[in-house]
């Protein structure tokens, strides 16, 4: 199992470098989807993408495998807890040669998903990275992410997210590579609910979502925030 932290760019080299194998026969075009689970509540849950395990006993906060081959077209999804209870089955499909994310979301009884397609489009200087931004905590009014103190937000006013949502907002903003001192806060309220220090290495791509149940701000499904590093 995975934490958030992955290095893919290898396996994405590996992954598609082109469709020939050396004998000069065709081999079947893939597409790469890496599944992350943010539903705050979930435990001991198995994981299936395509009819294939790739997480057993996976938890809230960790993504079971680092960007999984699949052929590209239709594909499904499942997820089950430990009595083997279907707590979600998702069809999505995929095009050859992309790359994409599915967020699990929103509480165990009632578990989505949200796919996205990821960028490959990584930046040429050391001191530059690619952030996009999300809101996957439950029961959540809009919030907004600031760098602290300063006077306006980077990313306002996100609610809980949707497929619809996530796609509208599935854009990566260039920023300096560094340590931020983040801040989570509400539209009519200027304080923190919560401040969470997050490191950007250079010439690489990063989700950034909101987690946790919201307005919960203690205990392990405390809201905060969490960061997915693409490669």
């Amino acid at each position: 199992m995975k934490k958030r932290t992955l290095a893919v760019a290898a396996v994405a080299i590996v992954a598609f470098a082109g469709c020939f194998k050396n004998d000069g026969s065709v081999s079947t075009p893939r597409a790469g989807v890496l599944v992350d689970l943010v539903s705050p509540n979930a435990v001991n849950t198995s994981i299936v993408l395509n009819g294939n395990i790739i997480g057993s006993n996976v938890s809230y906060g960790s993504v079971p495998n680092y960007y999984n081959q699949v052929i590209p077209g239709p594909g499904n999804l499942t997820v089950a807890n430990n009595s083997n209870t279907t707590l979600l089955n998702s069809n999505f499909t995929t095009e050859s040669g992309k790359f994409y994310s599915i967020f699990i979301v929103d509480s165990a009884s009632r578990m989505k998903s949200i796919l996205v397609e990821d960028s490959v489009s990584y930046p040429n200087a050391t001191d530059s990275v690619k952030v996009r931004f999300y809101n996957f905590a439950p029961n959540s009014v809009p919030l907004s992410v600031r760098i602290k103190d300063s006077a306006s937000p980077v990313w306002p006013y996100h609610g809980f997210e949707t497929q619809q949502s996530a796609g509208e907002k599935n854009s990566f903003l260039p920023m300096k590579a560094g340590t931020y001192n983040f801040q989570i806060i509400t539209l009519n309220n200027n304080e923190s609910l919560k401040d969470t220090s997050i490191t950007f290495d250079g010439k690489h791509i990063y989700t950034l979502f909101i987690k946790g149940f919201y307005p919960d701000t203690t205990g392990t499904t405390a809201i905060g925030l969490g960061v997915v590093k693409h490669g």
